[in-house]
């Protein structure tokens, strides 16, 4: 199945939206929309795509309901979620969806793609886990790239599962928590007892990883309600 969703939000409006497929969104406030699953899935071979675009001045917080769970399917076990994302100048993103959840042997493939004006700004929050309940066998790819003012922001991507960077025979983290944020002006932390790192970033702004186990493992965040 291939899903689709397009979001527009304008100063001084309600946000508009079309949709096709196993997702869409409800409206939860003046500038905050949920989404929701109406079908199972992602499932093996099916694609996502989510365009957002908040226009000049225009605020959108877009959060989930509840986390979404990748499964193989009958033939193919890759799915994939697109987030095409741009914020024009004085614009405000908040993306905070529910967690990705890679059961049995799915491999999902996420792609986060964001286009920032001079003078936007945005907190973009990702979080995927290997595995229900003693499940392994899955992997998981994310990748985030950031473009300011169209010059280059960010680079990045991470692995989970077997055959990933990550993976080791001692201690293979299976869940990840990052949240991309801009402006930043705090200073670099990296913690002295878990893969945890927020690293700012050399155009501004900043970046925080988190690997663990599991994600019942990561403590709630508070810099997750808003922009």
């Amino acid at each position: 199945m291939r899903s689709w969703l397009r979001v527009d939000a304008v100063a001084g409006r309600v946000p508009r939206w079309r949709s096709r497929g196993a997702f869409t969104v409800r409206l939860t406030g003046q500038d905050q929309l949920h989404l929701v699953g109406v079908a199972a899935g992602p499932l093996g071979g099916d694609e996502v795509a989510v365009e957002i675009r908040v226009g000049q001045g225009a605020s959108l917080a877009l959060r989930g309901t509840a986390a979404s769970v990748a499964l193989p399917g009958a033939e193919v076990d890759r799915s994939s979620w697109l987030w095409d994302l741009a914020v024009e100048e004085g614009g405000q993103l908040l993306l905070d969806p529910q967690p990705l959840i890679v059961a049995g042997e799915a491999s999902h493939h996420g792609t986060t793609a964001l286009q920032l004006a001079d003078g936007a700004s945005a907190v973009l929050r990702e979080q995927a886990q290997i595995g229900r309940f003693q499940e392994e066998g899955g992997t998981w790819q994310g990748s985030l790239s950031v473009d300011l003012d169209g010059q280059e922001l960010l680079r990045h991507s991470v692995g989970l599962g077997k055959g990933s960077a990550t993976w080791d025979r001692f201690f293979a983290p299976a869940a990840m928590e990052s949240e991309f944020r801009y402006p930043d002006h705090r200073a670099a932390h990296v913690s002295s007892d878990a893969w945890e790192a927020r690293l700012p970033l050399a155009g501004g702004g900043s970046l925080t990883t988190r690997l663990v186990p599991l994600l019942v493992d990561t403590p709630s965040r508070p810099y997750a309600g808003s922009v």
